[in-house]
């Protein structure tokens, strides 16, 4: 995962070998292993295997270290992101979705996300594209009392009754089309908050039958909130209500979930994930699950890093009181850590951290915050800049601009 993704396997291997060469690591054998031999032997690794080490190191990093929470509760995020695939995956049952303008086949990723801790809890890469249904599989990790933040695309009766019912509390970007009358009438009111029993309509009831959900639907208490940003109007539906809940703090913890996005472009545009070395199902999952384990272990040695940021003085605490800003990941200092340097620094010393011992483990971490720390960059509240979409124009799109007269 650390190595060129535009480069062969072999030469992958061979860099690998002259690394820890390098690095004064002893390996099996002096060269490295044919390309062939290697691809062989990983097929019959498991990829969850990813998953169970990821479990394993959360486990123990939350053991050790005191992770931030909002208001008593860890904040998760849960969001998918379509990721291109080679198309010899079309034999495993990924599909190849809109034919007529795509020629790659398609696999959807879905995370579960602690947004304050920016740490990815649990993964899947499915091949079909129903991220309510990944939703549920990921509430499996879930503990009564934490907090799940939604977009729109997954507000639904199904996840609102299933999350309800485990004792997890649910946030909510509601759809301003809804076809529920009680969430219509808060809608057009000029109310900006409101508890109602929301209770499904027959035909939901009757879908979700059509798609193997029997639930026993009852009313379950949703709170509303409305308001308006910038001429923008944005509506939640939560199921955390109460003094110590004030409505103005939604629309900063929702802000929180953008996290996840920024998790997606890591993926894409830093590690270029989609250019993938394997060309089977279990191998494309193996890069998958291993490039976010690789992404939670730069984001442990970020966050060890952060307690040797200088703090704010009185002057950044002003300024921040001023625009309302609060930074969960590391509060008490106005920097942040360059993550792209972060995961470049621990990319270059994964053998290191794999194949050393425990003594020069020791002296290894040192090293590697200390050139983690060098680059950094100064939070400025208040600063803001317009979304810009650099997706490339088809020759086919339609457009303004005139025909030039003859």
């Amino acid at each position: 995962m650390s190595s060129g993704r535009g480069q062969g396997l072999s030469i992958n291997l061979l860099e690998f070998w002259d690394s820890c060469e390098e690095k004064d690591i002893k390996l099996p054998q002096n060269k490295s292993v044919a390309a062939s031999s290697f691809c062989e032997g990983r097929q019959k690794i498991p990829e969850d295997i990813f998953k169970d080490i990821n479990k394993c190191l959360l486990e123990n990093w939350n053991k050790k270290r005191f992770l931030p929470l909002w208001l008593g509760h860890r904040v998760y995020a849960i969001d998918g992101s379509r990721v291109n695939i080679p198309r010899e995956l079309i034999k495993f049952g990924f599909k190849i979705y809109d034919e007529e303008h795509r020629h790659y086949p398609q696999g959807l990723l879905s995370c579960l996300y602690n947004v304050l801790s920016k740490t990815v809890y649990d993964f899947n890469f499915v091949s079909h594209m129903n991220e309510r249904k990944c939703a549920l599989h990921h509430l499996n990790i879930l503990e009564p009392n934490d907090v799940a933040i939604f977009n729109r695309g997954y507000s639904s009766y199904l996840l609102l009754h299933e999350f309800h019912r485990k004792g997890v509390h649910t946030i909510f970007r509601m759809q301003e089309g809804s076809t529920n009358k009680r969430i219509v009438d808060f809608i057009r009111s000029s109310k900006t908050e409101e508890i109602i029993e929301y209770v499904p309509s027959k035909a939901v009831i009757s879908d979700l039958k059509k798609q193997g959900y029997f639930l026993k639907p009852k009313p379950i208490p949703l709170r509303l909130i409305k308001h308006t940003i910038k001429g923008k109007t944005y509506l939640y539906g939560t199921t955390l209500s109460g003094e110590q809940y004030p409505a103005n703090s939604f629309s900063d913890l929702y802000h929180e979930r953008w996290s996840i996005e920024e998790l997606y472009k890591i993926s894409k545009k830093i590690i270029n994930i989609d250019e993938f070395h394997s060309k089977t199902g279990r191998g494309v999952k193996q890069e998958v699950y291993a490039h976010l384990l690789l992404i939670n272990l730069s984001r442990f040695f970020e966050f060890d890093a952060q307690d040797s940021l200088p703090h704010m003085n009185q002057e950044d605490k002003e300024k921040c009181s001023a625009f309302n800003f609060y930074k969960f990941f590391n509060s008490t200092s106005m920097f942040n850590i360059n993550f792209k340097n972060c995961l470049r620094v621990v990319s270059n010393y994964i053998e290191n951290l794999f194949l050393d011992s425990y003594e020069e483990l020791r002296n290894w971490v040192a090293k590697v915050t200390q050139k983690i720390l060098r680059i950094r960059q100064k939070i400025r509240p208040g600063r803001s800049f317009l979304r810009q979409s650099f997706k490339p124009r088809k020759d086919w799109e339609k457009t303004n601009i005139k025909p030039i007269a003859p």
